[in-house]
């Protein structure tokens, strides 16, 4: 009996230190604040969730909130208001074919172009 209290505590402890560290580590990533990637992850399961419903991509950002008339349309697939970058910028939506499209901040400069833009789409690799 006591050693099965003792395996027990063994396991408990190593446990609590396992999770111990990953807590801080999540703590760690969180701490300047959510990721400026966010906008962008959830913009993009909306996008994913409208094309499965109607089978295209849609033809802008205002499709995922006001209805179309068809009979598939299940949205609004965002809540509330569009999400707009860590600059408090609009994101802008391009579809670039069948499949693929990109969400795109101009980033803390404001100007599109330059090496702070943050772009994600299915073309890209992105965190």
């Amino acid at each position: 009996m006591r050693r099965i209290i003792v395996s027990t505590a063994g396991v408990i402890l190593i446990a609590g230190a396992v999770l111990s560290v990953f807590w801080a580590n999540h703590i760690n990533s969180h701490r300047d604040g959510p990721s400026p990637w966010a906008p962008f992850h959830m913009l993009t399961a909306a996008i994913r969730m409208y094309e499965l419903d109607q089978g295209k991509l849609p033809d802008s950002l205002s499709d995922l909130v006001e209805p179309d008339g068809s009979k598939t349309w299940v949205g609004p697939y965002v809540g509330g208001k569009f999400p707009r970058d860590a600059w408090g910028k609009q994101i802008q939506y391009r579809v670039l074919g069948v499949k693929d499209f990109e969400l795109r901040s101009v980033g803390p400069d404001g100007v599109e172009g330059t090496s702070d833009d943050m772009v994600k789409g299915t073309q890209q690799e992105n965190p």
